[in-house]
């Protein structure tokens, strides 16, 4: 009887493999291999490597925790820490293979398919930040640079971390990062 092997099973060995050896170094052998299936089962199923890779990272930017955290509920602090904490989980989980895929990018163009499920949750923080700024409860700016501000030293902090340049429990205080993104953008209540 054959083995059956389920669409995350083979998603998290294709984010293994790539987190290992790049996008371009890892291969639809090796994945098959790995997975302990045949290569030609993931041509039939999924195309071509660059499909399999998106549908990948798609499945793990649907089954984030990002996904759902990003709520609006009136309290800008709360939605905040809800969504960097979910952002740092997800992160945390596969902190090589976004930084990877977004490397290797100008030299592949078929991986530009797969940033489309990490550039909507992105969308959806903007678009969060965007109508606390309407509310008058963020100062106005570009919701992207907004984002990038939010995000940005979590994603340093994992870079870093992942180079070797701080050590594993030297990471971000995410409630005090939350803190300090609203002391310099929140707007006084009146």
């Amino acid at each position: 009887m054959p083995k059956i092997v389920t669409d995350s099973q083979i998603f998290e060995t294709v984010i293994q493999l790539i987190e290992a050896n790049g996008y371009v170094g890892t291969t639809t052998k090796q994945i098959a291999d790995a997975a302990q299936i045949n290569e030609v089962t993931l041509f039939r199923k999924y195309g071509n490597k660059a499909q399999l890779v998106k549908e990948a990272i798609s499945y793990y930017a649907d089954h984030s925790e990002v996904e759902t955290a990003v709520q609006y509920s009136g309290d800008l602090e709360a939605d905040l820490r809800r969504v960097v904490h979910a952002y740092w989980g997800a992160a945390e989980l596969h902190a090589k293979v976004f930084p990877i895929i977004m490397s290797e990018m100008a030299r592949v163009p078929e991986l530009s398919e797969t940033a489309k499920a990490p550039l909507g949750i992105i969308t959806k923080i903007a678009h969060l930040l965007q109508r606390y700024q309407d509310k008058g409860k963020l100062r106005p700016e570009n919701p992207f640079q907004a984002v990038g501000a939010l995000l940005g030293p979590l994603i340093v902090n994992t870079m870093v971390r992942e180079a070797g340049v701080i050590g594993a429990n030297e990471i971000v205080d995410l409630d005090e990062h939350v803190v300090a993104y609203l002391y310099g953008r929140s707007l006084p209540t009146a």
